[in-house]
């Protein structure tokens, strides 16, 4: 039996489209945004200290390394 929750968490860039937020929190994943204008330093700061996947479509997070964020796509 699958369980409904999921132990991947994602964290969503301000550029990737709501409806996968929504898609993503309907099928159990915990997953949240932040508010328009964070840094990518501090978008990628809360990723690794949540443990949070990292969903955008900002080319700029390819430079940062396992030691400054969680992980990428």
């Amino acid at each position: 039996m699958l369980s409904s929750q999921h132990t991947t968490k994602f964290l969503l860039d301000e550029n990737v489209k709501r409806d996968l937020l929504t898609f993503l929190i309907s099928k159990g994943y915990d997953a949240i945004s932040k508010p328009k204008g964070l840094s990518n330093g501090k978008l990628a700061e809360f990723s690794k200290l949540e443990k949070r996947v990292f969903v955008t479509n900002d080319e700029d997070f390819l430079e940062f390394n396992k030691e400054q964020i969680f992980s990428v796509i």
